[in-house]
């Protein structure tokens, strides 16, 4: 049988090509677009962007360096999701300080926070299970992967200008695949400037990469297999050859699979972390030497692999109070306004967000600021230039979006709570009306529903 590359139709016949290293090249029997037609051939086109959230803090140091953003996984950023950022952050000047703050009204103005409230709601399945804001049919606008469960899936939402989402298509993953999606993220992984799919499934252990046709259109999945089952995945260039590779966070450390720029990967490599338990994770260059660095939560940490020439070491360990299992989300910005780049770790079990202020070599202070919540998404939603914490909270069984102001002097201000749909099982943050600020992009678990809650809208 003919081997199949990244983002070319699929040969006939048979049920797969099995590659080197134990990937899976997907035929036409294997499922695509639920519409029963595959991604066309990709073509060359602009660099890719996403819908990731941007650091945000006051002008940085005169080094030099410049600042690209890549979202990821679970979050995540994916998130669970990996965000990806790589020099000194950029300058930012508040939005029209000393305006009227007035909700509603259109205008942007710095400390004015207003989220809309219980936003129009989209169906991506049955039993939601991530989301993912990213630029999928460059336009520069992000757009929405949704996995969802009973079978597995990822479904495709498009923005059409001001957040306003439309259902796309939907891929069934695998037939075999019913249960399991841990993870979703986004890179090039053929080589075509689009930004292509990732998923992370458990049952069986396995990484999907689907290539994007540069509208949003995606192939057959091209699989392959993994030792131990995956609990989140972050994609990026980690050894800095200009090929995206995967970070697969599992139960007792991380692996490295390194892309061939085809849909497929050669090396891997393992690096363990003793603490087990590992839940989410984040790609940035948190030690600011221009390689990508990996952050993810393990069990009662918040583990930092610093990358040294393309190999990522050992980790530094900063111990988190959290419940056994947790913490289970983590991202990254400016909270503290101090140029360098923070983390925020959540557990959903023990209602714990905490702020690891950092120090700018890849450690951080082990004196967090620790709030009530259960997911943390970072970004600045009230235009002051200071990012800031965007989480869940659940009093009385009603999701409420709670937000912790950065102070700009190493703290969280006094939160404001905005109420939102009951049942969020995850979300992630991107500026989907172009305002300059953090929207919040959300799915609940029962219906598979995704809505869009935007600032100032």
């Amino acid at each position: 049988m003919v081997a199949v590359g990244c983002g070319d139709d699929a040969a006939p016949g048979g049920s797969g090509t099995t590659m080197a290293g134990g990937t899976t090249v997907a035929s036409t029997t294997s499922p695509g677009r639920t519409d029963g037609t595959s991604g066309a051939d990709s073509t060359e086109g602009p660099p890719p962007t996403t819908g990731s959230e941007t650091s945000s803090g006051p002008p940085p140091d005169t080094s030099g360096n410049t600042s690209t953003t890549t979202t990821s996984g679970d979050g995540s950023t994916t998130e669970d999701e990996g965000t990806t950022t790589t020099g000194a952050m950029p300058s930012c000047e508040p939005t029209n300080p000393g305006g009227n703050m007035v909700c509603n009204d259109g205008n942007v103005v710095a400390g004015e926070l207003c989220y809309q409230t219980q936003p129009p709601l989209l169906t991506a399945g049955t039993l939601g299970a991530r989301v993912l804001a990213a630029d999928l049919d460059d336009d520069l606008d992000p757009d929405v992967l949704a996995l969802v469960e009973f079978p597995a899936a990822l479904t495709v939402m498009l923005n059409q200008g001001g957040g306003a989402l439309v259902l796309d298509d939907t891929y069934v993953l695998s037939p075999e695949l019913i249960i399991g999606s841990v993870g979703v993220d986004i890179g090039d992984m053929d080589g075509d400037t689009y930004v292509d799919a990732v998923v992370a499934s458990v049952d069986p252990p396995s990484l999907l990469v689907m290539c994007n046709d540069g509208g949003g259109a995606f192939g057959f999945p091209i699989v392959t297999m993994l030792p131990v089952a995956p609990t989140a995945l972050g994609v990026a260039d980690i050894d800095g050859n200009g090929t995206h590779d995967v970070v697969v966070v599992q139960d007792g450390g991380l692996i490295v699979h390194y892309g061939q720029g085809n849909g497929m990967f050669g090396m891997v490599d393992f690096v363990a972390n003793p603490l087990g338990g590992g839940r989410n994770v984040v790609i940035e260059d948190l030690d600011d030497d221009g390689d990508l660095d990996v952050a993810a939560a393990f069990r009662q940490s918040a583990s930092v692999f610093l990358n040294d020439a393309g190999t990522l070491q050992l980790p530094i360990d900063t111990p988190v109070a959290t419940t056994m299992a947790g913490p289970d989300d983590i991202d990254v910005g400016d909270v503290t306004g101090d140029g360098i780049l923070d983390l925020v770790v959540a557990d959903r079990t023990g209602n714990i967000v905490q702020l690891l202020a950092g120090v700018g070599d890849g450690t951080f202070v082990a004196d967090p600021v620790t709030v009530p919540g259960s997911q943390a998404v970072v970004g600045d939603a009230n235009a002051d230039c200071y990012d800031d914490v965007l989480s869940l909270t659940t009093p009385l069984q009603t999701d409420e979006l709670t937000i912790y102001p950065g102070d700009g002097m190493g703290s969280l201000a006094a939160p404001q709570t905005f109420s939102l749909h009951s049942g969020m099982v995850d979300m992630d943050g991107a500026d989907f009306d172009g305002d300059g600020l953090i929207d919040l992009v959300y799915m609940l678990a029962p219906t598979g529903e995704v809505g869009v809650s935007l600032t100032e809208p």
